[in-house]
């Protein structure tokens, strides 16, 4: 089966790489089931964000209407949308935690 790339899906999420798949990303790759069932099997199984939101994409190609994966891509965004917004405020923290401590000594 000849799937788009999950950047070429309406349901695209942020912008996510997958630089080491894991040998079980691999796998399911390879089979490029087209059931939903597979690809639910997958994300249970998977613990890395980024290879989990690759899975749901494709339950999202075979089903685009699939409630617990819109909802689940949904939650991973915007845990990682904090994890960003806190890697950009905390060198800020840091460098006012080392000036005060400057200030204080």
């Amino acid at each position: 089966m000849n799937q788009p790339a999950v950047s070429d899906t309406k349901h695209r999420s942020h912008e996510y790489s997958i630089l080491n798949p894991s040998a079980l990303l691999r796998q399911a790759i390879w089979e490029d089931s087209n059931r939903v069932s597979d690809w639910e099997w997958y994300v249970e199984q998977l613990k890395d964000d980024a290879e989990r939101l690759y899975c749901f994409e494709r339950i999202l190609y075979i089903n685009p209407t699939h409630r617990a994966a819109l909802s689940a891509i949904q939650i991973i965004n915007d845990k990682r949308q904090e994890m960003h917004a806190n890697q950009r405020i905390l060198p800020g923290i840091i460098r006012l935690f080392r000036l005060w401590t400057r200030v204080g000594s």
